[in-house]
């Protein structure tokens, strides 16, 4: 921690004013920018993983269409449209025609299954499906809203629930017709959704008006310590005054080229990737999967300039031999995110890709219900702040403070707290979630992070700890409550608990504890509850970190479960 001094432990950033627009939506505001002015045969994205390109006039031409055709069918403002698809250019052409169409977007993981896509769409109230081709995603959304058991994450007696989904459309870059039992629900291509390719179409967008600080933008979900992720509702200024501090810290420009980490459906790749990229008309790379050769590939031959990372990825690009037989001297930036980074390797990764410059390396802190950035290291900070880990201070138009745990009052600098932030960028609301909201946003609008950390007299935030025990694999968060829920419905398991333990390249790895009822002990496997839960979640939910069989399980007085025990034991073991 830092030395501690009788200075308050509250900084605001500078100072930003974005005054609200009186028209269109949010989409509309990204498209009239580069989008709508670039060179036809610019390159708008690049699929690293299918090694094809989409030019600033394909995007028009069909994104402009799409939004008429989504009109046309009879879409509009409040209707929630899910997007549940891997980085493909084609994921942006529909986020974006669906927002200037009016219609809300909610983000869906691609890698749910599809319990975890039924809770979403139920949750959101989405109407439409959009999601790629291939088969599997397909099966999985036809599943999820039709002949959907998301309740198998919370229920020992699942039973289907219906939906309001009236129409999944897939998304590729030609016309694919994916054969499947669609259980009556209506799946087409959504190239058939395209208007008419006529002036009045495909040079102008649908005339749409929404109500800027009240209307639904975005619906992303963020990982809650209580079960099943959360809806965070973003509304168009949320969205729009977000973007405007992301420009006041980056200066993005029509000639970078840009890679990022963060998939699509995440906030930070929504906003940067899905959104500023194609502001300022910048060439956007994507992976379908991420691959890390085929990720130095892109960045050589695309002459990338500035890379969204997450630690894991810095690591490597600090530490694998293969780094060394590719050229990245055209990075100048590297911005990092999602997790604390280990600071011993900053300074090894930016001398590695391009040791002829000086890098920017900015490492940033935020969450879903802060609409991404709350914090960043700007371009002078100073070096061993960076290298220590901090992440930075108070971003354009942002409050951040330290409280007492116990009494709310705002700590001194160099005292450890919670993290509070405050800023018109923050959620409107968890959706359908009164309560959880008033507990998280503050009467006086601050927003408890839930982020132990402490600031220094120069405003500088450093992260210390979790309060909320989200387990951080590769970046990606995993609710251990949800885990723990899943484990109750295995007929051998009498109690659970999931911690995440240390592991260099991950982070950290889900790690289960069971307690297994008297009848199973000595039967039960730990394969076959690995598999159990393998069969049921997303890939980065898996129980990698394994599943360890226990007489007890440590919980407080009141009942509530120990994690930090577990998880200190489990270190004490393992020095």
């Amino acid at each position: 921690m830092g030395e501690k001094s009788e200075k308050s432990a509250h900084f605001k950033g500078q100072e930003l004013t974005v005054a609200e627009p009186s028209e269109g939506t949010l989409a509309h505001f990204i498209i009239q920018g580069s989008v709508q002015s670039a060179p036809d045969d610019k390159i708008a994205y690049v699929d690293i993983t299918a090694n094809r390109t989409v030019t600033f006039g394909e995007v028009r031409s069909k994104l402009y269409r799409l939004a008429h055709g989504l009109v046309q069918r009879g879409y509009k403002v409040g209707d929630v449209a899910c997007i549940h698809c891997c980085n493909i250019p084609e994921f942006v052409i529909a986020q974006l025609a669906a927002g200037a169409a009016g219609m809300t977007v909610s983000l869906c993981n691609s890698l749910y299954s599809s319990y975890e896509v039924a809770h979403q769409i139920k949750d959101s109230n989405s109407v439409v499906i959009f999601t790629q081709t291939d088969k599997a995603y397909v099966d999985k959304c036809v599943k999820a809203a039709y002949d959907n058991d998301s309740n198998l994450l919370e229920s020992e007696d699942p039973q289907p629930v219906p939906t309001n989904v009236k129409e999944i459309f897939t998304l590729s870059a030609e016309k694919t017709e994916t054969e499947t039992d669609t259980k009556g629900i209506k799946l087409s291509h959504y190239l058939d959704l395209l208007a008419k390719d006529e002036a009045e179409f495909n040079s102008c967008l649908p005339s749409v008006s929404v109500e800027w600080r009240k209307d639904r933008c975005f619906i992303p979900y963020s990982s809650g310590t209580t079960g099943l992720s959360k809806g965070v509702a973003l509304t168009h200024y949320n969205m729009y005054y977000q973007i405007h501090q992301i420009l006041g810290l980056v200066d993005f420009q029509s000639k970078d080229a840009f890679f990022a980490i963060p998939p699509l459906y995440h906030i930070y790749g929504a906003i940067v990737s899905g959104l500023v990229c194609p502001l300022r008309g910048l060439t956007t790379l994507l992976q379908q999967r991420f691959d890390f050769v085929g990720m130095l590939k892109g960045i050589s031959e695309y002459r990338v300039t500035r890379l969204a990372l997450v630690p894991p990825i810095i690591l490597a690009l600090a530490k694998h031999p293969v780094v060394e037989k590719y050229d990245l001297t055209s990075v100048v930036e590297i911005m990092s995110g999602a997790a604390p980074m280990p600071a011993e390797q900053i300074k090894v990764a930016c001398d590695r890709v391009n040791p002829n410059v000086k890098m920017t390396f900015t490492q940033g802190y935020g969450m879903t219900e802060s609409c991404g950035a709350s914090s960043a290291t700007p371009p002078d900070a100073p070096y061993e702040y960076i290298v220590k880990g901090s992440v930075g201070i108070a971003i354009p138009g942002s409050e951040l403070k330290i409280v007492n745990l116990k009494t709310g009052e705002t700590e001194c600098c160099g005292v450890e707290g919670e993290v509070c932030m405050r800023a018109p960028s923050l959620m409107q609301c968890y959706l359908n979630r009164e309560e959880e909201t008033k507990k998280t946003i503050q009467a006086d609008g601050w927003l408890r992070s839930g982020d132990l950390g402490y600031m220094n007299e120069d405003g500088y935030l450093w992260i210390t700890d979790r309060l909320k025990e989200l387990i951080k694999y590769k970046g990606f968060q995993v609710p251990p409550a949800q885990l723990e829920a899943l484990l109750l419905t295995h007929e051998a398991i009498q109690d659970s608990a999931v911690i995440g333990i240390p592991d260099e390249g991950a982070g950290e790895l889900p790690r289960a504890y069971v307690i297994l009822k008297k009848d199973f002990v000595g039967k039960a496997t730990e394969k076959e509850i690995q598999e159990f839960v393998k069969e049921r979640v997303a890939p980065f939910k898996q129980l990698k970190g394994g599943v360890a069989f226990v007489d007890s399980i440590p919980k407080s007085a009141a009942g509530k479960l120990l994690r930090r025990v577990l998880k200190d034991q489990y270190i004490s073991e393992h020095k």
